[in-house]
């Protein structure tokens, strides 16, 4: 990215809704001006971690997610390309959490992922809607208790 091209990208930090999130991914975080580096939450993902495929990207089980790292929820994520399938993979994922016994976190999954179903059917990114209910799911999320947040 070219220092104008972050000039213009640091003024998007500094003047973002306090309701948004930003999520920026790089390889070469130490090519990044400082004053972005500042501003944003780092996570550090593994090439290594990054790489991992698990044997069926199809069944993902609710307890696979709930202990996902972050790279494993990006991949996860990911692999949902058609709404369908989301929808599908919400909705087992559903089924799973109302066999668990009930407690004040299974009822707060079974929320992040009705809500999960509601933004799919109302044409929000797939990608990005899975992987944010899978942060929240997974304890993950930076969201604060302050801000309000698509979930």
């Amino acid at each position: 990215m070219t220092v104008p091209a972050q000039n213009a990208l640091l003024k998007t930090l500094e003047e973002t809704p306090h309701h948004s999130q930003l999520i920026l991914i790089t390889s070469r975080p130490n090519q990044l001006l400082p004053t972005i580096v500042s501003r944003c939450h780092l996570v550090n993902v593994s090439q290594s971690a990054s790489q991992e495929k698990p044997s069926s990207n199809k069944d993902q089980s609710f307890s696979q997610i709930k202990s996902a790292s972050a790279s494993q929820i990006i991949q996860i994520g990911g692999w949902q390309k058609e709404r369908p399938a989301a929808i599908k993979m919400l909705c087992q994922l559903l089924e799973e959490v109302h066999q668990l016994p009930a407690s004040d976190q299974t009822i707060a999954d079974t929320q992040l992922l009705l809500r999960g179903l509601s933004l799919l059917e109302e044409n929000v990114n797939v990608r990005l809607t899975l992987e944010a209910v899978f942060f929240r799911i997974a304890g993950l999320s930076t969201a604060s208790k302050n801000h309000s947040s698509v979930l």
